[in-house]
């Protein structure tokens, strides 16, 4: 199960994040997904919490048996004064083939000459 903390929304509070790997979405078992709560001025609120899949319109792809969807979590900031980025896994994607689907764009970043992935090796 992969935790993470940061600030999400861009509002000065840290959303803490749970990955649920094993959990079943719909009629998936094992699809996956991951728990958000909103950071407030004085603590966090589990209220209107959820279990979002793969399905959610932000993530590529479906909730699929055996996904294990958020089997690791990470929060990434790119700049200051943008909002952090969820970063997860998906260890049992496409029958354990490891794979990975991020853009400029998808982290909130204006396209430039950077060259994303240009030296991940």
């Amino acid at each position: 199960m992969g935790a993470a903390v940061g600030d999400l929304d861009g509002d000065g509070y840290d959303e803490v994040v749970v990955g649920l790997p094993g959990e079943d979405v719909g009629e998936a078992k094992g699809a996956g997904g991951v728990l958000v709560f909103k950071g407030r001025a004085s603590d966090i609120t589990g209220a209107g919490v959820g279990v979002i899949g793969q399905s959610a319109a932000s993530a590529p792809g479906v909730d699929e048996k055996g996904d294990a969807f958020v089997g690791e979590a990470h929060v990434v900031t790119a700049a200051k004064g943008v909002p952090a980025t969820l970063v997860v896994g998906a260890p049992g994607e496409n029958t354990n083939q490891r794979g990975v689907s991020f853009s400029e764009s998808s982290l909130g970043i204006e396209p430039s000459a950077v060259r994303i992935g240009n030296w991940l090796g």
